[in-house]
């Protein structure tokens, strides 16, 4: 989730004007699209990433990469402070900010490249790179339990008159 909520949003938009309302012959049809349109841009604007999703996500990254430099060097895994602290803000003042969280994200994942790079190519730190494999997988896993199955069927048929059918 690197993606700004905005960026999405203006994505999806060009998207549905540029390339689905050309194609939509059926005035009915463009007018719903448009309608589409204008609600993503109302909505838009005031949504925002899951802190607290994100946040756990971050927690994760950092502590596979704790774990894999310590595997790396040999030295023990120190215990895990999340399992002890509260992940719930306190205040107004300890909320976060989704975008404060996604840089943190962002640089967590180029540090796990750079160090699964960097540990690959020397060789010898192979709990190191198993580590980070697990956790690039784990949260692969995580990612696809939040992902809808598509509707290829009603996709490829171009939906269904039956609004019933749709649901």
């Amino acid at each position: 989730m690197t993606l700004s909520v905005e960026r999405m949003i203006a994505g999806i938009v060009e998207t549905l004007r540029d390339d689905v309302i050309p194609h939509v012959g059926d005035a009915y049809g463009r007018g719903q699209a448009l309608g589409i349109i204008d609600l993503l841009n109302n909505f838009g604007a005031r949504l925002d990433w899951d802190t607290g999703l994100i946040a756990r996500e971050v927690d994760a990254k950092r502590r596979a990469l704790v774990e894999a430099e310590a595997l790396a060097t040999g030295s023990d895994i120190p215990p895990d402070p999340a399992q002890s602290d509260s992940t719930q803000p306190t205040s107004a003042q300890d909320v976060i900010t989704s975008a404060f969280l996604l840089a943190q994200a962002a640089d967590l994942d180029r540090a796990i490249s750079e160090r699964l790079l960097k540990w690959m190519a020397e060789g010898g730190a192979d709990a190191a790179v198993a580590r980070l494999r697990q956790h690039m997988h784990d949260e692969l896993r995580e990612e696809m339990k939040m992902v809808h199955r598509p509707s290829f069927a009603e996709i490829s048929t171009g939906g269904t008159n039956d609004k019933r059918a749709s649901g």
